[in-house]
C-alpha cells in the first residue's frame, strides 16, 4: 500500500498497452484455408510447449484435410487431467471444434449435460492418445473413447444439431450455448448401448505352474474373497455376487465409497475381502460379513475392502472387446482415492510376484495377456 501511495498505481496504464488477439480484425474471407486454420489454432498453440508435449502442432493444412468431405469426423476422448472428463471434438472448417464434457455425453433422451467450449484443435487430434506431461496444459492421460463420422443438420456459432455414427456412441444430439463458454448437450434419440443387466465373469483357469516369460503378459495377486460386479448407475449403486445375488445391503461401507466413483454409469469387476493387520485377506471374515443378518456398522476388524481389476462398461461404451490394459487404465482413472475401494495393481515380473505370494501365504497369481479381451467363463492364458 505504501508503494502505491508514494509511487502511484503501477497498473494505472496497464490497458494502454492492450492489443487484440492474432487475427481478430483480419477479413477471413480473403485468406486461404491454411491461413484461416492457423488463426483458429492460435489459442491452441499458445497454450502448449511442443518441445515438451507430444500433442500435434497442427500448423499446416494437409491435402486430405483441404478437401471437402461429405461426412466430417468426430472423436470423443477420455481425459484424466486435474479432473476426469470427456472431450468432444467435431470436425468443422479445417479444425476440431471442442468441448469438455465433465459427465460425458447424455445416455437418455432429453437428458442435458454441461459442456464447456474450449479452444479449437487441429485435425490430427482426432487420433491423439498419450500422456500430456506434468506442468503442461491439460496434463494427464488421454485415451480415444470413440470415434467415427457425424452429420450436422444445423451448424451455427451457438447451436449444432448433429448425428454421431461411432463404433458404439450413436444417435442424434443438440449442443447449444447458454452463456460465454458454457453450453448444454442433450440427447435427442434413444441410446442403443445400455448398461449390462447381468454379470458373466471371466474366470481364471489353472496353469501347469510355469510363469510366462514374455513381455506380452502381466501378473496380479489373486485375492481370496468374494467375486463381485459393482454397478454405478448415476446415484444407484448395486453389488452383485458371481452367482447373481444382490448383496448390496451387506456392505454399506462399499456402497458409500462407491458414490465417489468418477463415472455416471460404470460396471466394475472385483473382489471383496476383509484384510488382517498385515494386509492379508481372511476368507472366513468376508464370508461372515456376507451371511450376517444385520449390518448396522463396521469396525476396523471387519471392515471390507473392494479390489477392482477390470471394467465392462463405462458411460455409454461396452468395453469387453478392448485390450485389458486399456480397461484396467480406465478402472484406475474412475476409482476415488481411499481405503475402501482399491485398484488391484499389476506386475511385470511374474516370478518375483509368485515368490512373494508364496512367502506371505496368499492364494495365488493371475496371469493376463495385455491385449486380451474380456471373455465370460474360464479363460486360459493365450
Amino acid at each position: 500500500m505504501e508503494y502505491l501511495t508514494t509511487k502511484g498505481n503501477a497498473w494505472e496504464a496497464f490497458y494502454d498497452f492492450s492489443t487484440d488477439l492474432p487475427g481478430a480484425h483480419i477479413d477471413q474471407a480473403t485468406l486461404t484455408k491454411a491461413q484461416v486454420k492457423k488463426i483458429k489454432l492460435e489459442e491452441y498453440r499458445q497454450k502448449r510447449d511442443f518441445s515438451k508435449t507430444t500433442e500435434p502442432a497442427g500448423i499446416t493444412l494437409s491435402a486430405a484435410a483441404s478437401k471437402e468431405k461429405s461426412s466430417p469426423k468426430f472423436t470423443i476422448q477420455l481425459h484424466d487431467a486435474s479432473r476426469l472428463h470427456f472431450d468432444l471434438r467435431l470436425e468443422h472448417e479445417g479444425v476440431l471444434q471442442s468441448w469438455a464434457v465433465p459427465k460425458g455425453l447424455p445416455t437418455t433422451v432429453d437428458e442435458k449435460r454441461l459442456a464447456i467450449r474450449t479452444e479449437d484443435h487441429p485435425l490430427q487430434y482426432l487420433t491423439f492418445e498419450g500422456t500430456i506431461p506434468e506442468k503442461q496444459y491439460g496434463a494427464g492421460e488421454m485415451w480415444i473413447f470413440d470415434t467415427g463420422t457425424y452429420q450436422a443438420t444445423k451448424h451455427t456459432e451457438k447451436s449444432i444439431h448433429f448425428q454421431l455414427k461411432g463404433s458404439q456412441i450413436n444417435g442424434d444430439f443438440h449442443i447449444f450455448q447458454t452463456k460465454d463458454d458454457q453450453w448444454l448437450i442433450e440427447r435427442i434419440s434413444p441410446n442403443k448401448v445400455e448398461l449390462p443387466a447381468s454379470f458373466d465373469p471371466m474366470l481364471a483357469d489353472l496353469s501347469d505352474g510355469k510363469i510366462p516369460q514374455s513381455s506380452d503378459y502381466f501378473f496380479e495377486i489373486k485375492w481370496d474373497g468374494i467375486r463381485i460386479n459393482l454397478v454405478k448407475n448415476h446415484d444407484a449403486i448395486t453389488i452383485t455376487s458371481r452367482g447373481g445375488r444382490d448383496i448390496s445391503n451387506q456392505f454399506p461401507e462399499v456402497i458409500a465409497a462407491a458414490k465417489e466413483i468418477k463415472a455416471e454409469q460404470v460396471s466394475l469387476d472385483g473382489e471383496l475381502v476383509v484384510l488382517d493387520d498385515q494386509g492379508k485377506p481372511v476368507f472366513a471374515k468376508i464370508i461372515s460379513r456376507l451371511h450376517k443378518k444385520k449390518v448396522s456398522g463396521t469396525s476396523k476388524s471387519n471392515q471390507c475392502t473392494a479390489y477392482f481389476f477390470d471394467l465392462l462398461y463405462l458411460d455409454g461404451l461396452i468395453a469387453k472387446d478392448m485390450p485389458v490394459e486399456r480397461r484396467r487404465a480406465w478402472v484406475k482413472a474412475v476409482l476415488p482415492v481411499g481405503e475402501i475401494l482399491r485398484f488391484s495393481e499389476a506386475f511385470e515380473d511374474g516370478n518375483t510376484l509368485w515368490e512373494a505370494v508364496k512367502a506371505h501365504g496368499l492364494e495365488g497369481v493371475i496371469c493376463k495377456r495385455k491385449a486380451s479381451k474380456y471373455v465370460a467363463n474360464r479363460s486360459k492364458v493365450g
